[in-house]
């Protein structure tokens, strides 16, 4: 029987420390990119994101909580890529605004 995979609602853009992209879309590669691609294996962030990823790969452990903790790993470790130009995407309006906000 294989394990089914996890996934992050949102997946997280970094960088190798030689400067090549990488999109990591759960915890699993989250673990793995901790592993292979930090050069340091200390830091608070570093030791905390790779034991909540390693729980959440493992499915028991929470997938955002775990996320939040890579996020931080990599600005720790200075691997997180940088926005585009121009800021994030901001999210737009779908539906029509109720009547009693019209007035």
């Amino acid at each position: 029987m294989s394990k089914l995979a996890t996934y992050w609602s949102i997946p997280v853009h970094v960088l190798t420390a030689n400067g090549d992209a990488v999109t990591i879309e759960g915890p699993e590669e989250a673990a793995d990119f901790l592993r292979d691609h930090c050069r340091k294996k200390e830091g608070r962030h570093y030791l905390s994101a790779s034991g909540l990823c390693a729980e959440a790969a493992a499915h028991n452990g929470k997938l955002e909580v775990s996320r939040e903790a890579f996020i931080s790993a990599m600005l720790e470790a200075g691997l997180m890529q940088q926005a585009p130009r121009g800021g994030a995407v901001r999210a737009t309006r779908t539906t029509a605004p109720s009547a009693g906000s019209l007035a």
